[in-house]
């Protein structure tokens, strides 16, 4: 995954949280089913691209969105509640 694509349209809603991190997650492991279907339906290598890039933009919008939520400090807060040592 390329971290220097934010700029090619990838769009993360303003407010994230972990249920759209989970979404997305959930989305791209789709992928594997994606694979299989295309490699038995005899998908030639220009359909296989261009799978590839659908999946690199969805795992491009699923770094920004957790990158998103690192900065708003979401997984901090969590970590807190759950780990009372770091209180």
């Amino acid at each position: 995954m390329k971290k220097d694509k934010k700029d090619k349209g990838a769009v993360v809603p303003k407010a994230v949280d972990r249920f759209d991190l989970e979404s997305q997650i959930l989305a791209c492991w789709g992928m594997v089913d994606d694979l299989r279907q295309f490699a038995n339906s005899g998908a030639d290598t220009d359909e296989l691209r261009a799978l590839s890039k659908v999946y690199d933009r969805k795992f491009d919008i699923l770094f920004e969105t957790f990158s998103t939520m690192i900065s708003e400090g979401q997984f901090a807060e969590q970590i807190r509640q759950t780990s009372p040592n770091l209180n």
